[in-house]
């Protein structure tokens, strides 16, 4: 296990300690569960990001049509 070292403004410090003493009370691991739940909830959000993106490139590519590229000059013109 390892320990971390952070500085917080004073507001933000609060609302953390609050939210730790409402979700876990006051045990003397409340803060560490709560950055560690912060940290979990944040790398689900990320799978789930990654998992739309996967999706969403998948239906672009089947909906890009392609053309025939022209190989000379008249046939570009032609359009």
């Amino acid at each position: 296990m390892g320990v971390i070292t952070i500085s917080l403004d004073n507001t933000t410090e609060k609302k953390l300690r609050e939210y730790s003493k409402k979700h876990f009370g006051d045990r003397k691991d409340a803060l560490s569960k709560t950055i560690i739940q912060a940290i979990s909830l944040m790398d689900s959000q990320d799978q789930d990001n990654i998992e739309k993106l996967k999706s969403n490139m998948c239906v672009q590519k089947k909906q890009i049509k392609t053309k025939k590229i022209p190989q000379t000059r008249v046939e570009y013109y032609e359009k």
